[in-house]
């Protein structure tokens, strides 16, 4: 074990040469999922360089390799959605691109706050083009609500 207590992947070169404690000094690799957040802790971490006695510190360096798909914040999972025509009168089309196979879904909404529809997806990544009938629906303002990975988007829809 390493002064971190973890040792897996052990690389030759997970510390400057001449550290005292780089042997197993090392993280390993961590698999993440989608929407959730990870933290990492860094305890008892003092700086110094392989000469203690000259008082410069030479820092670390944490690398994190993400995906493609990882380095889509929550912002953008849905900045590509697009819904139209919009006044609609039989059919609305929504349009998205999705960064990685991820579920979807739809809840519609009417100006009262009652469900209309709700629909569920399996979406691959790319771009996907859904119909949506509002062929029985009444006159007024829709809210069209789509959920990707937990982030939602609103949009609100005019039926003729």
């Amino acid at each position: 074990m390493g002064a971190t207590g973890l040792k897996a992947n052990v690389e030759t070169n997970a510390a400057a040469s001449g550290c005292d404690n780089a042997d197993g000094n090392y993280l390993s690799p961590v698999t993440v999922q989608a929407g959730e957040t990870y933290l990492l802790w860094v305890n008892n971490y003092a700086l110094s360089s392989g000469n203690r006695s000259s008082g410069q510190a030479d820092g670390f360096t944490l690398l994190l390799d993400f995906d493609q798909a990882a380095l889509v914040s929550e912002a953008d999972i849905l900045s590509s959605l697009r819904v139209f025509p919009n006044p609609a009168t039989d059919w609305l089309q929504l349009e998205l691109q999705l960064p990685a196979a991820t579920p979807m879904e739809v809840i519609v909404q009417n100006a009262l706050g009652q469900q209309i529809t709700t629909a569920r997806y399996d979406g691959t990544a790319g771009k996907h083009t859904y119909p949506l009938s509002t062929e029985k629906w009444l006159p007024g303002l829709y809210w069209v609500t789509v959920v990707v990975d937990g982030v939602r988007r609103v949009v609100v829809v005019e039926k003729l």
